[in-house]
């Protein structure tokens, strides 16, 4: 966060602590207060206020773990003119990364995720789940998908924003014991994919390594009788 602020001193900044967060909403957003006060893990509502911030103040939303390699007013002009939302593209699961979040006041794409949180609030078998489906990086995804204007939603590919403007410490503060799990299972799947196409491609080499023996022992006869020794 030093290294954002160190190379953008004409923007301001504000670090916001729970409390804050949680007087806005019931002083500005009090028909989402029982929500936001109703949700079982801080990290959901960290998650959700960004929609919130953004929506009623605009700018640029960043985790703390980030650290930034350019001057936003050098980034700025390499997106589409009429983005008024910025997000970035997560590789795996394919979701979208909302630990960086621009975007402009009055927001239409920020005024829908927040609507959308309310319908969301539920358990989703495990704490990691539960979070990523109601607030984290499904829920944005998901929400880009419902969204109506996506033409105004510029998604930053990976190397944008992991190798040209942003830096991702990766620290991971709200994974519990069940992301572990989760990685498991889509390390497993992986590996069995390759494994499966490791026997598949296995298979066809001994279909063509039999089909050649056969072919060979069909030219050895076919020799032998030509010269009359069969």
């Amino acid at each position: 966060m030093e290294s954002c602020k160190a190379k953008n001193p004409g923007y301001a900044y504000k670090l916001w602590t729970m409390d804050q967060l949680e007087e806005l909403i019931e002083r500005e957003f009090t028909w989402f207060n029982a929500t936001f006060m109703e949700y079982p893990y801080v990290i959901q509502r960290a998650d959700a206020i960004r929609y919130f911030l953004l929506y009623k103040y605009g700018g640029f939303y960043i985790d703390l773990d980030i650290t930034c390699k350019v001057p936003f007013d050098d980034m700025i002009p390499q997106i589409p003119d009429d983005a008024n939302t910025i997000v970035a593209y997560q590789p795996w699961p394919g979701t979208l990364d909302i630990s960086v979040f621009i975007s402009k006041r009055d927001n239409p794409f920020m005024k829908a995720a927040m609507h959308k949180l309310q319908s969301m609030n539920h358990w989703f078998l495990m704490p990691f789940l539960t979070v990523y489906f109601s607030t984290g990086p499904f829920f944005c995804l998901t929400t880009y998908h419902q969204y109506p204007c996506r033409n105004t939603v510029y998604i930053m590919t990976k190397e944008e924003s992991r190798t040209l403007y942003f830096n991702h410490m990766q620290s991971g503060s709200w994974h519990k014991r069940d992301y572990f799990i989760v990685m498991i299972y889509h390390f497993v799947s992986s590996f069995k994919m390759v494994v499966l196409l490791l026997v598949i491609f296995a298979f066809v080499l001994v279909r063509k390594w039999k089909a050649s023996r056969i072919a060979r022992r069909e030219d050895s006869a076919t020799t032998l009788l030509l010269n009359g020794k069969v």
